[in-house]
């Protein structure tokens, strides 16, 4: 690379340094003063992929991804107790049953919405989509 000329010199002191745009830079959008931005952005794109997709009615589901099926939980402690787990493990999976209801109230939610909306698609055209944020736990019932 040749010598750089007086006016290049020149015009890179003369003219300032431009602050990278708060939208692009990404230290801040992942930064803590910029969480509500995160929040909001959480909002506004899936609510513009709705109506991209021409989605009009929706019903979503938020919960815990900690949360399982009772079933399940009930056997995961029954076996623990059987082989004498340590007693914070009966008592994580104590909780987890305890929690393991609203799995089951989630999903015989999901499933009457679900049959509301093929009622109403049947009747008019028009249903809804059931939404969740994937899971797994409640999300996925």
């Amino acid at each position: 690379m040749g010598r750089r000329t007086t006016d290049e010199i020149v015009a890179e002191t003369l003219v300032p340094h431009l602050p990278t745009k708060a939208y692009r830079d990404i230290s801040f959008l992942t930064g803590s003063k910029a969480r509500t931005l995160r929040i909001m952005a959480e909002y506004l794109e899936p609510e513009a992929r709705f109506e991209r997709e021409e989605v009009d009615r929706t019903a979503v589901f938020f919960g815990s991804a900690r949360s399982r099926p009772l079933d399940e939980v009930q056997s995961d402690l029954d076996e623990a107790k059987r082989r004498r787990a340590p007693s914070e493990e009966i008592s994580a999976l104590e909780n987890a049953l305890r929690l393991a209801h609203y799995y089951e109230d989630a999903r015989t939610l999901a499933k009457l919405l679900t049959q509301w909306g093929r009622q109403l698609c049947d009747n008019d055209g028009d249903g809804f989509v059931l939404a969740s944020e994937g899971g797994p736990g409640m999300m996925e019932a």
